[in-house]
């Protein structure tokens, strides 16, 4: 697993890397980069220049979505037992565990934004007799990963045992 680290990046900089963004004939081009730059929070921004970036394509969650979470450290012997998420289907082969969004993180409880800075995630684990377990964490979006409910072994043996 590699080590995540996270960069406080002076806004010269952050201009710099979002300026590819803005084409040299777009009408407005700077006020419009400048807007960006004022409106949105560092962790827009963050997330902004990740998704410019990123070599796979973004696929926006929602509410009820599964994805799939590096696990920290401290969780597995704390919270789970590594070998029986695997045996039972509730680790996916990298080592990941599987989690479905619940809410953002913010205090709005009107809407869901999918571009938040954190999500309420329910991970999927079992306790020492096999039972689901749901814990509720907070986890960045940024780190999430989209997965589709039918790549889960957990659930595949669940539907092919009715």
């Amino acid at each position: 697993m590699a080590k995540r680290e996270h960069y406080k990046l002076p806004v010269e900089v952050v201009e710099k890397l979002i300026d590819p963004m803005f084409t040299k004939n777009m009408k407005n081009r700077r006020a419009i980069k400048s807007m960006v730059l004022n409106i949105f929070g560092s962790h827009q921004i963050e997330l902004l220049v990740s998704m410019l970036h990123k070599d796979v394509t973004h696929k926006e969650l929602f509410p009820g979505c599964y994805v799939l979470v590096e696990p920290k450290n401290y969780w597995e012997g704390e919270i789970y037992d590594g070998d029986r998420m695997r045996d039972i289907g509730l680790m996916h082969s990298d080592g990941k565990v599987y989690g479905q969004v619940k809410d953002d993180s913010s205090w709005d409880t009107d809407s869901f934004n999918p571009y938040y800075v954190t999500y309420k995630v329910e991970l999927l684990i079992v306790d020492k007799d096999l039972n689901l377990q749901l814990k509720l964490e907070e986890i960045p979006m940024t780190s999430l990963e989209f997965i589709d409910k039918s790549e889960i072994k957990y659930f595949k043996a669940k539907k092919d045992a009715i």
